[in-house]
């Protein structure tokens, strides 16, 4: 298996909320991806009217920054830890739902700063070239709580 498709096993998505299909290249500073799940009509956001609201292009690249994340860290041959969404801004959003658009998103996410305990990232998703949202998203490196 290719280290970009194995990437997609480190992150803490499972089922239908793995939102990212598919690795297509990273480095350094930023990873592009592909997911194709928005079309879905069992899609786990979807409203009670069946719509994906383009909102939840946020969750999306959450989680393009988290693929990100888990390659750096296993390039460092460390264990990724879990990350935490702690702000998002300057979100643009150019379509009204994501469930109309006929292709597949494609995501790049862009690593502004980060120093292990915290990361900026930009994000620009599209499809098939058609702007669909844009903004800027921090995380934090979570951990689990004492008892």
């Amino acid at each position: 298996m290719p280290l970009a498709d194995a990437l997609l096993d480190l992150i803490p998505h499972a089922g239908r909320m793995r939102l990212v299909t598919e690795v297509l290249g990273w480095d350094a500073d930023r990873l592009t991806c592909r997911a194709e799940s928005h079309r879905a009509p069992d899609h786990p956001l979807r409203d009670d009217a069946g719509r994906l609201h383009a909102i939840h292009a946020v969750e999306y690249a959450g989680q393009a920054c988290a693929l990100h994340v888990a390659a750096l860290s296993r390039a460092a041959g460390e264990d990724p830890l879990p990350g935490l969404l702690a702000g998002v801004s300057a979100v643009e959003l150019q379509v009204a739902q994501l469930d109309t658009l006929p292709a597949p998103l494609d995501i790049q996410v862009a690593r502004l700063f980060g120093d292990g305990q915290s990361a900026i990232y930009t994000f620009d998703i599209r499809c098939a070239e058609r702007p669909v949202a844009h903004g800027r998203l921090t995380l934090v490196a979570g951990r689990e709580l004492a008892p």
